[in-house]
């Protein structure tokens, strides 16, 4: 699989990088002049983020982290269908990968255009105030992580959705949750200090975890109340999907 994380954190070095060897503002008494000139270089840096976000590789980096959606369908197609001894499942085919992909392109794109509009008019209030140009460079320098975390969180959490889409597309096929013994299995990445607790809840402390039947599953994705711990939806940053099982509720210790 793509690492996208790797691959962001070094387009934002670039973007990063870029836009500081461009910030060569005129200086008086310590601070940006507030002069015409230096007006015209912040509306210029503005116009030329576009340029060097693509430049950096952002935008390719995005496509190739969707191009994980195909893969991700095919492996978990493949398994589900030595799960349950089927020979013909369509999970999402093709076409609807394709439209998500350009959805969820999208939204990686709105990252990015949140970042340009931020930085153009710091750049531009930084003249018209007269702030520091040290002190402008490090709150450009934290929008930047502040643009790498945001579209890594929403890589995670689309990705997440993406699975769990899936996973219930498959399941409508086999017919899976239609007998009350069907069983869901709750996992993903090892935990970890800064997990959602409704993740911790459900992977140690729920009674029979990680497993689940259908009406819990369906509770726990409403936000949860009676029968699971109550939580916000989306899980953002969440690495955890329900997945079929072949297990019967007594086997899972939820007879």
């Amino acid at each position: 699989m793509f690492n996208f994380e790797t691959a962001l954190d070094k387009s934002i070095r670039e973007i990063t990088a870029e836009v500081m060897a461009v910030a060569d503002f005129d200086i008086e008494d310590g601070i940006i002049a507030f002069t015409h000139e230096n007006i015209d270089k912040a509306i210029l840096i503005k116009s030329q983020l576009p340029g060097i976000i693509k430049k950096a590789g952002y935008f390719e980096t995005v496509a190739k982290a969707l191009d994980d959606y195909i893969a991700i369908a095919t492996e978990r197609t493949s398994a589900v269908k030595g799960l349950f001894d089927v020979t013909s499942l369509s999970g999402f085919n093709k076409t609807a990968i394709k439209a998500i992909q350009a959805m969820d392109y999208s939204k990686l794109d709105g990252v990015a255009d949140k970042f340009i509009v931020g930085v153009g008019e710091k750049f531009i209030n930084s003249v018209a105030t007269g702030k520091q140009l040290p002190t402008l460079i490090d709150e450009t320098i934290k929008q930047a992580e502040n643009f790498k975390n945001e579209a890594l969180t929403q890589l995670n959490t689309m990705q997440n959705v993406f699975r769990q889409n899936l996973e219930d597309q498959l399941a409508e096929e086999v017919g899976f949750g239609e007998d009350a013994d069907d069983v869901w299995v709750y996992q993903g990445a090892p935990l970890q200090a800064n997990s959602h607790k409704e993740c911790i809840w459900a992977l140690t402390k729920k009674a029979g975890s990680p497993y689940f039947t259908d009406e819990e599953k369906r509770e726990f994705e409403r936000g949860g109340g009676v029968l699971t711990i109550q939580h916000s939806e989306p899980r953002w940053n969440c690495q955890h999907n329900f997945f079929m099982t072949a297990l019967t509720r007594e086997e899972a210790g939820l007879a």
